[in-house]
């Protein structure tokens, strides 16, 4: 994820430096207790491959300059799947029968986890079986991409495929009614980041962003590996 972040905000692929390189990635459920490790990491892993890169003090920190105009990492929480659960028209693009109950815990999707008790004994025995290979911290019924997987199935299909139904579902997301019912604060701040470079207002109106992926304001921007880390 450095070296393509770096080489991307440098050069881009066509050798022309793209206005801005914003990196995704989910934070996935091993981690939706510590995103600031994740965060900690990214910045480590940086820091490397512009050392690698420089053979100064002095072109480190014009390399680190640009990172910090024109490089963002973000994170989608816990994974890209729950912010679907947000529009039920996207479910439905990912393959969710409308006859389908859908059930859901809380309003955070950025906190996803059901209770559908046709899910939950599914859920339990994967539990279990995470705890025997030692990851006791598992739990099935929070992780929303399994959760989709198993609504899919009980629509009739096959499976739920993410490079297909879930780019379908993504590629139209009404991020705007999501965002009317759900914090998304780890959402919210990539839309804070891109809208601040645009110079424009944050579609999804205002509200809190995660402070592990978009420091306040009053933040010396030249303590910051990227834009937003």
């Amino acid at each position: 994820m450095a070296k393509t972040l770096v080489a991307e905000t440098l050069s881009g692929r066509t050798g022309s430096p793209p206005d801005l390189v914003v990196g995704i990635d989910d934070l996935e459920l091993a981690n939706a207790h510590q995103p600031q490790v994740v965060v900690s990491w990214v910045r480590r892993a940086l820091n490397e491959e512009v050392s690698a890169r420089c053979s100064s003090q002095d072109a480190a920190e014009r390399m680190k300059r640009v990172l910090r105009e024109r490089c963002s990492f973000h994170l989608l929480v816990p994974l890209v799947e729950a912010y679907l659960f947000g529009e039920p028209a996207a479910l439905a693009r990912a393959g969710v029968a409308s006859g389908v109950a859908v059930h859901r815990l809380g309003a955070d999707l950025e906190s996803f986890e059901t209770d559908d008790p046709g899910f939950l004994p599914r859920a339990e025995k994967e539990n279990a079986k995470k705890a025997a290979l030692g990851a006791p911290w598992w739990r099935e019924e929070r992780h929303p991409k399994r959760y989709l997987e198993f609504l899919v199935e009980s629509s009739g299909a096959l499976l739920y495929d993410e490079t297909v139904n879930g780019v379908r579902a993504l590629r139209t997301l009404d991020w705007i009614l999501v965002a009317s019912t759900s914090p998304l604060l780890f959402a919210r701040a990539l839309f804070e980041d891109i809208s601040d470079l645009l110079g424009i207002a944050n579609p999804l109106g205002p509200g809190s962003c995660s402070p592990h992926t978009y420091p306040a304001k009053n933040v010396r921007r030249e303590t910051l590996m990227l834009r937003n880390l």
